[in-house]
């Protein structure tokens, strides 16, 4: 046992040398190899969300994050983490409250604080462009209407639109159009966010069965029932067809 935690505080400590020198990824694979050791270290968990924050792989790193707050919820360092990770992914109301739990455990932390109005900072910036993203749109869709109207009675030689009736229908489209397009925008916003903490694409489940990608608890391939594995290439066996077309080539000269 006194190995194993050696062992472990060893590659901890190698992944702290890698993070120091900006080697994200080596870091990540010593900590993984040390929490093989010590599945239960929140040190380590929170060690690890930071390099996969370091990544940007967002998904891991609030996992990470989380299971140190699971095995030690007392501890602020779980709760920074996960706030981090929500701040990068602009999710600032769920980062002001990992932030803020931080503090309630560890109240005197300037980081912390400043981290809380920084986030509430940023809640604010998004809450008063969401209020406004509406009437920018609607106003824009408005001018461009206005536009169109006052370019047919200026440019054209003979205004198309002279019933004032269009005129007011037309920029009520365009209203429209700008409104639902603010709408659009705010959706792809929110899309594209959501999308920063969903969990990376697993290649090898993707490509499915009968590929020799499922694989046993020792890492051996699985073939599924009924699916034939594909043999292996042989260079060797190109070789007579490139002969035969070579004989059949001979032939038709000799003719």
């Amino acid at each position: 046992m006194e190995q194993e935690g050696k062992s472990a505080s060893v590659l901890k400590e190698t992944g702290n040398t890698c993070m120091r020198d900006g080697k994200f990824i080596e870091a990540i694979l010593h900590y993984s190899q040390a929490l093989k050791l010590e599945p239960i270290n929140p040190l380590l968990h929170s060690n690890r969300s930071l390099a996969f924050l370091k990544c940007q792989q967002y998904y891991l790193a609030l996992g990470d994050a989380e299971k140190c707050i699971h095995l030690n919820p007392k501890w602020p360092k779980g709760y920074f983490r996960k706030g981090e990770v929500l701040y990068q992914t602009e999710k600032y109301e769920d980062a002001v409250e990992a932030y803020k739990t931080a503090l309630d455990l560890q109240p005197e932390d300037a980081n912390l604080k400043e981290r809380v109005m920084k986030s509430m900072k940023e809640v604010n910036n998004i809450r008063k462009a969401d209020r406004n993203l509406p009437w920018v749109g609607s106003g824009t869709g408005f001018l461009l209407g206005l536009f169109i109207i006052v370019g047919d009675d200026y440019i054209a030689q003979r205004p198309t639109i002279s019933s004032d009736i269009l005129r007011i229908l037309l920029i009520a489209v365009f209203i429209g159009l700008g409104y639902g397009c603010a709408r659009v925008y705010r959706y792809l916003r929110d899309s594209q966010k959501e999308s920063l903490l969903e969990p990376p694409l697993d290649l090898l489940k993707e490509m499915g069965p009968g590929r020799g990608l499922n694989r046993d608890k020792d890492g051996n391939p699985i073939i599924q029932p009924g699916v034939e594995r594909p043999p292996p290439w042989d260079p060797a066996s190109t070789t007579p067809k490139a002969s035969s077309k070579n004989n059949t080539k001979q032939r038709k000269k000799k003719k």
